[in-house]
């Protein structure tokens, strides 16, 4: 496992504070309107952060057909909702944030989805 520290969080932003059409994400319950303007993915990302540092579930490494490595963190919170926190090792040894989004499950009881 790696710590916070070492991961570029430099990611698809809109895609992790608002998921997509047929996978919206709703940070509500967490206190984040996604469309709350610049405060939002500060706030966002000291929960993701904390997530990578603080996992009550870990998965991983899958390994990608094009050499990368996908590695999965979850974190329930007190208020009911889990949150997942996708990271890529790419090739070249870079940890890289490709997704994140809340879930409405206990961790251990949760399947992580592969696509």
């Amino acid at each position: 496992m790696v710590k916070a520290g070492k991961i570029n969080w430099d990611a698809d932003k809109n895609h992790v504070i608002k998921g997509s059409k047929s996978t919206p994400h709703d940070w509500t319950p967490f206190g984040i309107d996604p469309n709350g303007g610049d405060g939002v993915w500060p706030a966002l990302l000291a929960l993701l952060k904390k997530v990578v540092d603080e996992p009550d579930r870990f998965a991983g490494p899958y390994v990608q057909k094009n050499g990368s490595q996908i590695w999965f963190y979850m974190k329930d919170f007190d208020n009911g909702v889990g949150i997942i926190v996708k990271i890529a090792e790419l090739t070249n040894g870079t940890l890289k944030l490709s997704d994140a989004w809340p879930f409405f499950d206990k961790v251990a009881n949760y399947v992580i989805p592969m696509s």
